[in-house]
């Protein structure tokens, strides 16, 4: 399996930066696992629909049509840490070589992204900072993997 994470935004905090190097390092000991950032639109005279839809195209240009795409969106189905590992252990056991999660910029997603994905997921029914959710995101993914092996991350 192939973890592929495409975030509108790249985090600039440093502190941001630091945890997700560590996750990933983390992560990469039990899959290959890549961010990729989008460039995301400037908010400026334009509408929302018009900011998500170029930012909507850049992902799109981005986005394999083979991996299992997977939306953060905070109408998505919601897990637990345990039934989140058990949705990545199903992926692992029937054939989803490939997995891409798609994190929005500041103003979400366009419909178009969100009806391109195979799966809705939500941390929360709050909305969370790119950089945050992107951090909750490999801090769970690398939980998964420690559920799935028994191993003691995860109390």
């Amino acid at each position: 399996m192939k973890i592929r994470i495409l975030t509108v935004g790249k985090p600039d905090d440093r502190n941001y930066k630091t945890l997700r190097e560590m996750y990933l390092k983390r992560i990469q000991h039990y899959v290959p696992v890549e961010t990729d950032f989008i460039r995301p639109e400037k908010i400026t005279s334009l509408s929302v629909n018009q900011i998500l839809n170029a930012e909507a195209e850049r992902l799109l240009n981005k986005l394999d049509t083979k991996h299992y795409n997977i939306v953060l969106d905070k109408t998505g189905e919601t897990f637990s840490s345990e039934s989140f590992a058990g949705f990545f252990e199903h992926q692992l056991n029937f054939g989803q070589k490939n997995m891409t999660f798609i994190i929005g910029g500041a103003l979400g997603l366009s419909p178009k992204i969100i009806q391109a994905a195979h799966k809705k997921i939500s941390f929360s029914q709050m909305t969370f900072a790119h950089d945050l959710a992107l951090i909750i995101l490999l801090e769970q993914i690398y939980r998964a993997h420690t559920i799935i092996r028994g191993e003691k991350y995860h109390k």
